[in-house]
């Protein structure tokens, strides 16, 4: 992302409009890309994420480490390296606007991940949109955003145009 956002105006992009989403694993990293200490140790400010949008990502890993078999086997994680790595206990000092969005049909933990990343970034006075999105499960919340009568592309649509998304 630092890369990025030094070279985009080499390809004609602007380094101020630059917005970020991702999906489940993608998600927790459009958090980590909020948190601040990887754009201080680059040298960057606070400004370079413009908004985001996280879907049904996992904001708190600690509910990996006690998931049971298989969640952090590979991830080899403590309680301590779970917080670490965690976007709802790292917040930035300035927020852009953040939409986060669940499938109604997922898990409890998505859900509740969501709600509770949603809450904590509202509380420091961050702009944020929750959405819970009627009979999605998880594996269906990235093609919210090819579908323009979905309300994940119209927030999107609205928060990088700054208006309602256009008629298709």
């Amino acid at each position: 992302m630092a890369w990025a956002y030094r070279h985009i105006p080499a390809f004609g992009g602007d380094p101020e409009k630059i917005y970020v989403s991702g999906n489940s694993a993608g998600g927790h990293l459009t958090g980590a890309l909020l948190m601040p200490d990887w754009y201080r140790a680059r040298g960057l400010g606070e400004h370079v994420i413009r908004g985001a949008c996280a879907m049904s990502g996992v904001f708190d890993l600690r509910a990996l480490v006690h998931a049971g078999p298989g969640y952090n086997d590979d991830l080899c994680m403590d309680l301590a390296t779970a917080r670490d790595h965690s976007p709802l206990f790292h917040l930035p000092g300035r927020g852009c606007p953040l939409i986060i969005a669940v499938g109604e049909s997922e898990p409890d933990e998505f859900r509740r991940q969501s709600r509770t990343f949603c809450e904590a970034w509202t509380s420091r006075g961050f702009p944020a949109t929750e959405i819970i999105v009627p009979e999605a499960h998880h594996f269906a919340m990235s093609r919210q955003l090819g579908l323009p009568d979905s309300a994940v592309f119209k927030a999107v649509t609205e928060m990088i145009l700054g208006a309602p998304a256009p008629k298709i």
